[in-house]
């Protein structure tokens, strides 16, 4: 009779520690749960229950022991390779979650649970038809599966099936109306689509649903900057800030006072650099206005734009940024530089236009000069971005495209690629009519003394783009069917660079138009050419 009861008072500790943990009371449950292992360190269930509370406090590796200690002395069950599945899986230890959750599925082949993980680990490693399979299945198991059907439109999404994923999408949201992500990525592909005011008015519904959904906030952002709608873009793209993964941009904090605008005489400012080069380059142009009302400004960037930047106006003293942290440097107020727009409530009418504002140095130059022998019309061309940006297989077009380009006679092609990829560009390395610079741009002040010698640069949505339009270069710029938002919707010229004529895709993916329409305006260039050179 004492062991019954003993007993008896072991099952309740455990179902209360259950309780406790449904409830989300973790530490109490993980109180309850050493209680009862304690006097039966076996006990599969509370073992596995000690799993769920570790992996829910993010203690990643002991919630896998846990688990595998509720299977070696519980046995296999699905429950268990289900759980030990998603804990790896945030472990990263994909391959170990993969073999779990089938397992689980052996066990268990009418779980729908166990298809959707396994569908996530392998959407995690990119192996996206297998992910669609797990997913498909597990919406035949149990139609009503919401995050199934969200996640079949993540991987819609990625594959570029976009119409199948807004359908994703709208069921998820039609099982639960407040879905606020299946909002936001419906909106990211009505985006794509380029249907705006669709995707402005998903946004908006996942920002009421969760009024701090960060990520949802920022593509509102890009809309409404997209649209021109720059006084409520600005202040919602302040949200770019509190986005999941923003400590990657820029992974430093700051005891100083952030900057609002206000003058900051006999004081010093930090303003940093954020994002990619291009953003560095574009907004660097707000650095003399912030001089104006003030002290002394330091501007942290990295690297590669220092030679550049050095000498550019409202600059006072450039500091290097780099993995290994931040410049330690004393200043009273800081500002990121993308806030800048904001601070100086920046419409379509006030962006500063002051061209140019980043130029070559003249040492640079006279060392370039000797470097650039073509005596022809010289074209200097970029046709791919950062690898790693997200967009990056919207905005860099395929070097085969470039193919009729590079066939028109009279003209000195300049490749001002970094990084080039031998298995993506071995056309353009091997095409003769390209005198590819990339061995000799050690950064961007060589690349602004190359585009000082270029009659023309044409180049997608990059770096080198920005680089040319803030030298006041003569510079096309190929845009996909979506743009970024700093280049509207329609127009064919930039607010932000004067210089700048802007090929729009009439089509999602269509770069042959563009390539096409590029090569008549080009030829048509050269025609005047021609003609002015003859009237002489």
């Amino acid at each position: 009779m004492p062991t019954a009861l003993r007993q008896t008072d072991l099952d309740q500790v455990f179902e209360a520690a259950t309780e406790a943990y449904r409830q989300g009371h973790f530490e109490t449950a993980q109180q309850l749960c050493r209680q009862v292992l304690k006097r039966h360190a076996q006990h599969a269930e509370c073992l596995h229950l000690m799993g769920l509370i570790t992996f829910q406090t993010h203690q990643l590796s002991v919630a896998a022991r846990f688990v595998e200690q509720a299977i070696a002395n519980g046995g296999e069950t699905a429950n268990y390779l289900n759980t030990l599945g998603v804990i790896l899986k945030s472990a990263k230890r994909y391959e170990d979650a993969a073999a779990c959750l089938k397992r689980a599925i052996d066990l268990c082949p009418q779980r729908p649970e166990s298809y959707n993980h396994l569908g996530l680990v392998f959407l995690k490693t990119e192996s996206l038809p297998q992910a669609r399979s797990c997913f498909k299945k597990a919406i035949d198991l149990d139609d009503t599966f919401i995050e199934a059907h969200y996640n079949l439109g993540i991987v819609f999404k990625k594959s570029g099936c976009l119409n199948q994923a807004v359908a994703c999408f709208e069921k998820a949201v039609e099982l639960r109306p407040n879905h606020a992500r299946a909002y936001n990525n419906a909106g990211g592909v009505h985006l794509i689509q380029g249907n705006v005011d669709e995707a402005m008015a998903c946004f908006r519904k996942a920002i009421r649903y969760q009024p701090d959904f960060a990520s949802a906030r920022m593509n509102l952002a890009m809309v409404l900057l997209l649209t021109g709608k720059m006084g409520e873009g600005w202040t919602q793209y302040e949200w770019r800030l509190k986005v999941d993964g923003a400590q990657k941009v820029y992974p430093f904090h700051f005891s100083a006072m952030r900057w609002d605008g206000m003058g900051f005489k006999d004081k010093t400012l930090l303003v940093h650099d954020e994002q990619g080069f291009g953003d560095t380059i574009q907004f660097v142009r707000y650095l003399p206005m912030v001089k104006a009302l003030g002290g002394k400004v330091l501007f942290e960037t990295r690297a590669p734009l220092i030679p550049l930047l050095k000498n550019a106006a409202g600059i006072d003293s450039i500091v290097e940024r780099s993995t290994a942290g931040r410049a330690e440097k004393d200043f009273d107020f800081y500002v990121p530089l993308l806030s800048l727009p904001f601070v100086f409530n920046t419409t379509s009418r006030s962006i500063p236009q002051k061209m140019p504002y980043l130029f070559a140095d003249s040492a640079r130059i006279e060392r370039w000069r000797h470097r650039i022998q073509g005596h022809g019309f010289r074209v200097g061309i970029s046709w791919a971005g950062s690898s790693t940006h997200h967009r990056d297989a919207e905005r860099s077009l395929p070097p085969s495209v470039l193919k009729r380009l590079l066939s028109i006679k009279g003209i000195d092609f300049y490749g001002l690629q970094k990084q080039m990829q031998l298995d993506r560009d071995h056309l353009i390395i091997e095409s003769a009519a390209v005198d590819c610079l990339d061995d000799d741009l050690m950064n961007f002040a060589d690349t602004a003394a190359a585009i000082g010698y270029m009659d023309l640069v044409i180049s997608v949505d990059t770096a080198v783009a920005h680089l040319a339009g803030a030298m006041g270069k003569r510079v096309w710029c190929m845009l996909p069917y979506s743009p970024d938002w700093r280049w509207g919707l329609k127009a064919f010229h930039s607010p932000w660079y004067p210089s700048m004529r802007l090929f729009r895709q009439p089509e999602p993916g269509d770069w042959a138009s563009v390539l096409a329409h590029v090569c008549d305006e080009i030829s048509m260039l050269l025609a005047d050419a021609s003609a002015g050179m003859s009237n002489c």
